[in-house]
């Protein structure tokens, strides 16, 4: 009886490792259309290199768009961006909203415009953010607002899971707070399905319902997040602050954002606010040094938009990501509800960080892709006209090819097809993939653990690096005029 007894717990241990081995063989990303990602139980202790072939990130709209515009399929040759035409009207003054269905062309441009740079510029190891805007002031709007005692400089970076869980994001805006001051992590939503996967806050509630882009082809309320919230009487929201890193602790400036269609109260941190029905964004602003706050809803059928928990002066970031996201949802934002969201918190840099879900490894021609993200980009300048943008280049992923590990060849024709959109539009741009160190950059960060197995996407300390060169090239632009 004793020797059974004894052999039990061994037998217990064996099968609960046999039975994560084999759930680490399931494809995750393809079964659960990727809201949990394959991962490998043996990868930090194996030499084999674990990477997935990931045609199924393709956003399903994008396809279908494609789908649906045969005749501008990749087979199509790339437009000349050099080829100029002085009577077309500057990027800047364009007013009408164009369709999604088809890329407009703008591949005639005034001949003043910057060319193309042979290599990403650098300044030592530094690659720099290329300046393809009209008055050639770079990051004027964040200059400015960085001068201005009223309010924080706000910056804000929406793209796909390579943000997700603020990583990365959270890095860029802990360098640039240690050099131009602010605390807290900015825009919160009012739910998340992995709040644990976040380090720069902790989240938790009950009662929200997350509705985005990814899933509602008709969002009753679409800004720059992709997302909005609605919670039910009594919903929770609640934020408190770390110490992990140096600027995430506390903060003195809270802000719930929402649209109240009857009476109600909100509860924030134990004082009710009365709140009465409008169709218009309100807001709910609390001053005061905290680390935490608790929001509950006392408003039937409340749509929250978002908290944002920040300094009232110095820089702020708000990381706003959708996994799966290709970015091109972004051309039918509402405008005048960013008016509105606008007279409570105003961007002075949007950072566009897509691409990972537009990919595959046998496309080579993506100015289709770009001609749909200029329009997300002169969508964006309507909205949000007072800020600068800055476009990303995809991050270098990985292929596997023979026995061996390279970066995915495609990549490159991605980057270079993102460095023309910018062009087109007149905004900023940042080779991401040079930044990380040029070719089979992605073999050489997944030796040193930066990034995950999928050879995709950054793990918190691959974040740390590459957050520190984007907002090291930001502090230098800010810094050249």
């Amino acid at each position: 009886m004793s020797n059974n007894r004894n052999g039990r717990p061994f037998t217990i241990i064996i099968i609960a490792i046999t039975t994560v081995l084999a759930l680490s063989l399931l494809p995750w990303g393809k079964l659960t259309g990727n809201f949990f990602k394959d991962f490998n139980l043996l990868e930090d202790i194996s030499r084999e290199k674990t990477i997935h072939e990931t045609e199924e990130l393709i956003d399903p709209e994008l396809l279908a768009l494609m789908q649906d515009n045969p005749d501008t399929d990749s087979s199509k040759p790339a437009q000349n961006p050099d080829r100029a035409q002085a009577s077309v009207p500057q990027p800047d003054t364009l007013s009408t909203h164009e369709p999604l269905g088809q890329p407009t062309d703008t591949a005639y441009l005034p001949a003043e415009i910057p060319p193309v740079p042979e290599t990403a510029p650098r300044k030592g190891d530094m690659v720099m953010i290329e300046d393809y805007t009209t008055s050639g002031n770079g990051l004027a709007n964040l200059r400015k607002a960085l001068t201005h005692t009223g309010r924080p400089a706000r910056v804000a970076i929406i793209g796909d899971s390579y943000i997700e869980g603020d990583v990365f994001s959270q890095n860029v805006r802990e360098y640039l707070q240690q050099a131009y001051g602010g605390r807290g992590v900015g825009y919160m939503g009012l739910h998340s399905d992995i709040p644990g996967f976040r380090q720069s806050v902790r989240q938790g509630g009950s009662g929200w319902s997350a509705h985005d882009v990814r899933h509602t082809r008709r969002m009753v309320h679409k800004w720059l997040p992709g997302e909005y919230f609605t919670g039910s009487q009594g919903a929770k929201a609640t934020y408190k602050g770390v110490s992990k890193l140096p600027h995430a602790s506390a903060w003195n400036n809270t802000r719930f954002l929402f649209i109240a269609p009857s009476d109600g109260t909100i509860t924030i941190n134990g004082k009710k606010y009365p709140v009465t029905a409008s169709d218009n964004v309100q807001c709910i602003e609390i001053t005061g040094e905290t680390s935490s706050v608790s929001i509950t809803n006392g408003v039937p059928g409340i749509t929250g938009l978002g908290v944002w928990l920040n300094d009232d002066s110095g820089i702020t970031l708000d990381c706003m990501s959708l996994r799966g996201n290709s970015g091109i949802s972004h051309t039918t934002l509402n405008e005048e509800l960013s008016a509105q969201v606008a007279e409570f918190i105003s961007y002075d840099l949007i950072i566009v960080e897509y691409g990972i879900n537009a990919l595959t490894s046998s496309q080579k021609d993506y100015s289709k892709y770009a001609g749909y993200m200029e329009n997300v980009i002169r969508t964006l300048r309507r909205c949000h006209p007072q800020a600068d943008i800055l476009l990303m280049g995809i991050g270098d992923r990985g292929q596997k090819r023979g026995g061996a590990v390279h970066s995915l060849p495609t990549c490159r024709n991605m980057v270079d097809a993102q460095r023309n959109a910018a062009r087109n539009t007149r905004i900023l741009f940042w080779d991401t993939p040079d930044a990380m160190g040029g070719e089979d950059a992605v073999v050489a960060w997944r030796n040193d653990r930066l990034v995950n197995a999928d050879y995709i996407h950054l793990n918190h300390k691959g974040g740390e690096v590459l957050g520190k060169k984007l907002a090291d090239a930001i502090i230098d632009n800010l810094n050249r005029l």
